[in-house]
């Protein structure tokens, strides 16, 4: 793994040394290949998918040609990418997905063909989104407390599930941090994983905050904690973990994405025009009503941000000793 993040920070550094200037246009490339496509990992209607379709929505008048949006979802969004170090380095195929799915992958799969400092360029950060841990009302849980007593007092039993590897490393990390024991049930995407928890399949979810808010204001899940620092505006009664008295702290990052080779003249301007729509007023507007947070960082930035986060999910993953599949 220090090896995958050692070449990517040399990556990095190569193309923070080239030229910023004269750029060309990403959608000039596009001309001869039709309209450009950003592809999701998981099935419509996570935080992924949803920002994936602000940037379509911004970025088709900016280039003045349709933005696509393209969800490949399954095995862990490798699927995904896996297509997109595939197609060409024009800056006409793109990819959002958690950089915690790739870090998972070349942790838990180190013979696998797909290398994602190889195979893929980092162009920008694109969003912070809490995580709240959501429970079925019918779990006589009120509280973070009493939910960590019912699942010592049953170990194994009580399910959680898991829709991407970010809610999976989130959901371990909580459980080595408490001392209990959880079941895992993996599913293809929030939008199965939900009626899961909502019909009793699964007790629990520590997912992202976006899909869960209307559900949790309905009545029909209710909430114990957001794992973030501080509330969440779109949950303010919702305690953090922290005061519920865990030390427990996890967010879903979401990043773009371009093939191997994507020249550094392509990458910086896709990454100033996806800067640019993350900035607009109305699109952090919306964003904060879903309980996202904006977070355009530079291909450098998104780089060493993979160094860190990848220490940190390798440290779940070796002392959880588990696998995804």
């Amino acid at each position: 793994m220090k090896r995958i993040f050692a070449r990517l920070a040399l990556a990095m550094a190569a193309l923070s040394g080239a030229s910023m200037t004269a750029l060309t246009p990403a959608h000039a490339q596009a001309a001869a290949t039709g309209p450009s496509k950003i592809v999701v990992g998981f099935v419509p209607g996570g935080s992924n998918d949803i920002i994936a379709r602000m940037l379509s929505e911004h970025l088709s008048k900016a280039w003045n040609q349709p933005v696509i949006v393209e969800n490949k979802p399954g095995a862990n969004a490798s699927i995904a990418s896996n297509f997109v170090a595939a197609q060409p380095p024009d800056g006409t195929t793109l990819l959002v997905t958690p950089p915690s799915s790739m870090i998972i992958e070349a942790a838990l799969r180190p013979s696998a063909s797909f290398d994602p400092a190889r195979d893929l360029v980092p162009v920008s950060g694109l969003a912070v989104v809490p995580y709240v841990l959501v429970v079925n009302p019918s779990l006589p849980v009120k509280n973070v407390a009493e939910f960590i007593k019912l699942a010592k007092s049953k170990p194994g039993e009580i399910n959680y599930g898991w829709a991407n590897p970010g809610m999976r490393i989130a959901t371990e990390l909580f459980s080595q941090t408490t001392g209990v024991k959880l079941f895992p049930v993996g599913y293809k995407g929030s939008n199965q994983a939900t009626p899961a928890l909502l019909s009793g399949e699964v007790q629990a979810l520590l997912i992202d905050v976006a899909p869960m808010t209307s559900l949790i204001k309905a009545g029909k899940l209710r909430a114990l904690a957001v794992s973030t620092p501080t509330r969440t505006a779109v949950l303010p009664d919702v305690p953090t973990m922290r005061e519920s008295g865990v030390d427990f702290e996890w967010s879903g990052f979401m990043a773009l994405y371009a093939p191997k080779n994507t020249p550094p003249q392509i990458v910086t301007r896709i990454n100033r025009d996806v800067a640019t729509v993350l900035k607009r007023p109305d699109v952090t507007e919306r964003l904060l009503g879903l309980g996202v947070e904006a977070n355009p960082l530079s291909p450098q930035g998104l780089a060493q941000f993979l160094d860190n986060e990848s220490k940190r999910v390798n440290a779940v993953l070796k002392a959880g000793n588990f696998k995804l599949d």
